[in-house]
């Protein structure tokens, strides 16, 4: 609104432009501050640069560089695209599309925004917020079906929001995130229209096994064949003769089932929740094995917060990656191998994720990605320049040689997982017993007067409880090996016995931030029983468990 005021004083002393700072010389270089053509100009070394166009990293940015996309819609909608000269002042606005703006001019670009600004727009409105309320304002004031209405419409995409109007339709192409056999499936297809009439959809080219709807536009059911599909969707206004939009877009299908499932789908998890992404399998007989993998795939700032559980059809609840202090690594690639044969292996599994970030970090919400499943196979065969056989072929007919065959091993049986998350407040829990694990990180924001803690699902002591009042099986452990991982020296006590119950007490043991130290009972013999860590001074300490004998 700045701009539009400028541009209405008029003064001589600040000729009207749609540049920002141009008279302050902030940053001492002579030139303005912010430009709305194209906000990216204003790059700067150390300052950073404003966005021309709308992205999902938008809100990562400073709030000043973050509002170059508004700026951007506001420019194009004054005064359109391209190169020219106004007031003596050289412009050169591009797209993100690449294809024209036209202009609608300012007073009715300053009108429709200040109505939207004032009558739709509160203090959370995101840009696609924005471009919703800028239309509804533009219908309000000039008409759902005129021009004015869809340059406003075209000004948003031309900063990647939102779709541009072909013939009064505005819609955009579906994602093109695989979808996988007999996984069901749906996908909304995002279409409007200026004009009055009711929308209808089409398709052809789908994967076998969808449809649309022809009156929502919502694409469901379960893919059937794998491949990449080349699928259309027609878009028609049904009270506008020749009124239709057709977006084409490639739809991949993977393959899932025999061995080998998966489910692409995303599932987005808010922070502190849960979520459960599902995977169905079919055709297996009898239970899952003892050795299924589950792979996980974690991007997220807090990934160790992050706590996973494979869930079978029936209820049964099985551990696949633990909660854990975070150690900076911001993300996790790796397979976990469970344990699942007692329960079936056909059905609807889950896999559930719980963000247990600390509240005392600020995290953004992230989703589950995909995973896949291989499920393991009896005893197989390769015969050698042949194609692979089935599983126990039988003897050949009479007369016929069998070719020599080279046996393989069974395959393990896998579930991949990838999430990008979030942050649930995670509760201390000194009364829960804990044992030590290798690849554990267990960490404390320290006083030095507080025991560095490490759990699996929660805060608790480092150490094993072998105490009675415990009633645990007192693990016999021989060694223990950490690292320092944290910002801050540690002192290391081992408690040691030759029986349950007996406690004997070593002297601190420096541990210096990134070494290593090895803990073994008393030369006396018998056991560890505890590993008391504390930090040394204040601040962040934190030690990695590397290996446990």
């Amino acid at each position: 609104m700045g701009t539009a005021v400028e541009f209405f004083a008029n003064s001589p002393a600040d000729v009207p432009d749609y540049t920002i700072g141009e008279l302050a010389d902030v940053r001492g270089t002579g030139n303005p501050l912010r430009y709305m053509d194209q906000p990216s100009k204003d790059a700067d070394p150390v300052e950073g640069t404003s966005a021309d166009y709308w992205s999902p990293d938008l809100k990562k940015q400073d709030v000043h560089h973050s509002s170059g996309p508004a700026n951007h819609f506001f420019y194009l909608l004054s005064e359109g695209s391209g190169k020219k000269t106004i007031d003596g002042v050289a412009y050169d606005s591009p797209t993100h599309d690449g294809l024209p703006v036209a202009s609608i001019g300012l007073n009715n670009a300053t009108d429709i925004w200040y109505r939207a600004l004032t009558t739709y727009m509160t203090s959370t409105t995101d840009c696609a917020g924005a471009c919703t309320a800028t239309l509804q304002a533009a219908a309000d004031l000039f008409g759902q079906g005129s021009d004015t209405y869809e340059a406003v419409g075209n000004a948003w995409a031309a900063v990647n929001v939102g779709s541009r109007f072909v013939h009064h339709i505005a819609g955009t192409a579906p994602t093109t995130r695989p979808f996988a056999v007999g996984q069901p499936t749906t996908c909304q297809i995002e279409a409007a229209g200026s004009a009055p009439g009711r929308l209808s959809y089409g398709a052809h080219g789908l994967p076998k096994g969808l449809s649309i709807d022809a009156r929502t536009g919502l694409i469901s059911s379960t893919p059937k064949k794998a491949g990449t599909f080349k699928a259309a969707v027609t878009v028609r206004n049904t009270a506008q003769r020749g009124a239709r939009l057709t977006v084409r877009f490639d739809w991949p299908v993977l393959a899932s089932g025999g061995h080998y499932f998966v489910n692409p789908a995303r599932f987005d998890i808010r922070n502190w929740k849960t979520i459960a992404s599902p995977l169905i399998v079919t055709g297996r007989k009898g239970n899952a094995p003892t050795d299924l993998k589950v792979t996980i795939d974690l991007v997220h700032q807090w990934v160790g917060g992050q706590v996973v559980t494979l869930v079978s059809q029936n209820g049964t609840e099985i551990p696949v990656k633990p909660w854990y202090w975070d150690s900076g690594e911001g993300q996790i690639h790796a397979t976990y191998t469970v344990d699942a044969s007692a329960v079936p292996a056909d059905g609807t599994w889950r896999l559930r994720v719980t963000d247990g970030t600390p509240g005392i970090y600020t995290v953004e919400p992230g989703y589950l990605d995909r995973r896949r499943g291989l499920r393991p196979c009896r005893r197989r065969c390769i015969r050698s320049r042949r194609r692979r056989r089935s599983i126990d072929p039988g003897d050949p007919p009479a007369g016929r040689r069998r070719p020599p065959r080279r046996c393989l091993r069974p395959a393990a049986a896998v579930f991949e997982a990838s999430a990008w998350h979030s942050s649930v407040n995670h509760r201390r829990r000194h009364d829960v017993p804990v044992a030590i694990e290798a690849g554990s990180v267990c960490t404390w924001l320290t006083e030095s007067r507080y025991e560095v803690s490490c759990e699996t699902t929660g805060f608790g002591d480092l150490r094993y409880n072998c105490a009675a009042d415990h009633r645990l099986r007192c693990p016999l452990t021989t060694a223990v090996t950490l690292r320092d991982v944290g910002r801050t020296p540690m002192a290391v006590t081992v408690v040691s016995g030759v029986r349950q119950g007996d406690r004997r007490f070593t002297s601190p043991t420096a541990l210096a931030q990134g070494r290593m130290l090895t803990l073994r009972p008393r030369p006396e013999g018998g056991y560890l029983f505890d590993i008391l860590v504390r930090s040394v001074k204040p601040g962040q300490g934190a030690v990695k468990v590397l290996a446990v004998r």
